[in-house]
């Protein structure tokens, strides 16, 4: 990482936080997932780096659901969906996958489906 913020390489930066985050989050640590998440969507700001900030959002989305905090889950991960889409990227699969697990928590079987048979298609 210090070569990249020496460098002033803004998309490897994001690359860097996004990856850590999503390292801690399969080794349960979400508070520091989360916080490693913040930094990547922050540096995205910087950069156009739609692919990469749309799955900084996606993990952020997942480890908000492992959190209980469904709303704040529910947002990223629409957002994240939108620009997979927008993009035409099959990494939408993750935003669908995920949103498809908070509608499932909630009892929204047909919307958990749907998006449970997008994420396959994909």
């Amino acid at each position: 990482m210090m070569h990249a913020e020496r460098a002033g390489d803004v998309l490897q930066l994001v690359r860097i936080h996004t990856n850590r985050g999503s390292r801690l989050l399969e080794e349960g640590e979400h508070a520091e997932s989360l916080a490693e998440l913040e930094l990547a969507l922050k540096t995205a700001d910087f950069s156009s780096a739609l692919s990469l900030t749309g799955m900084a959002l996606s993990n952020r989305g997942q480890v908000l659901r492992r959190l209980g905090r469904l709303d704040e889950a529910t947002s990223d991960l629409v957002a994240s969906r939108a620009i997979f889409e927008r993009i035409g990227s099959r990494w939408v699969s993750y935003s669908l996958t995920e949103l498809g697990e908070i509608y499932d928590v909630r009892g929204e079987r047909s919307l958990a489906i749907a998006c449970y048979e997008e994420a396959i298609v994909v």
